[in-house]
């Protein structure tokens, strides 16, 4: 196929490329803009993608993992057919407000709210289960001036200050099982 995954080999500390053998992805999407007032605006959108492996089993097998068991082949390989992709969440969406209106001059004052979700999802190409991240929700506000030609935003950016992980890897030359992991940003 042209999926090209790139993994990093711990025990090695170098990075291979493979080609994932096949790919499924299907899905839909939904968004939704509802305005009752002219200053108000309901932004919403969901989005389910059930991306999932047909066939890839070159993949080294996760730090801590034992050949012949479970997903992990006696080769050292690991046959992810049927599993998720990495970092594809199933179910994604965001959900925005705001409120919009005349300031002064050719200026506008809004103030907006939104969240984000997504489910749970590998954050490691070998779908180590120590890269897993359990589905999350991030809340974010905003206070803006604006016109035609300009914007001043002030944004307060994870306000419940949500720790999750965006990507992680295998760590070398450490305990089996190690993982080393991206974590968001905090508030």
């Amino acid at each position: 196929t042209d999926l090209q995954v790139t993994n990093f080999v711990a025990a090695q500390v170098r990075n291979e490329v493979l080609n994932a053998g096949g790919l499924r992805t299907q899905g839909a999407e939904i968004s939704l803009d509802y305005k009752p007032v002219e200053a108000f605006t309901l932004s919403a959108g969901v989005a389910y993608a059930d991306v999932r492996y047909t066939n890839f089993d070159v993949i080294n097998c996760f730090g801590g993992a034992v050949p012949g068991q479970g997903n992990c082949l006696p080769n050292g390989r690991q046959d992810l057919r049927g599993q998720q992709k990495f970092r594809s969440p199933e179910w994604t969406g965001t959900l925005v407000a705001r409120y919009e209106v005349p300031a002064f001059g050719d200026f506008r004052f809004a103030v907006t709210g939104w969240t984000r979700f997504s489910s749970s999802v590998f954050t490691a190409e070998n779908n180590n289960p120590g890269g897993f991240q359990e589905a999350y929700q991030v809340y974010d506000a905003g206070l803006h001036l604006l016109n035609d030609k300009w914007q001043i935003d002030l944004l307060g950016r994870n306000l419940g200050d949500e720790r999750y992980i965006i990507a992680s890897l295998d760590t070398a030359n450490a305990l089996p099982g190690t993982v080393n992991g991206t974590i968001s940003r905090p508030r």
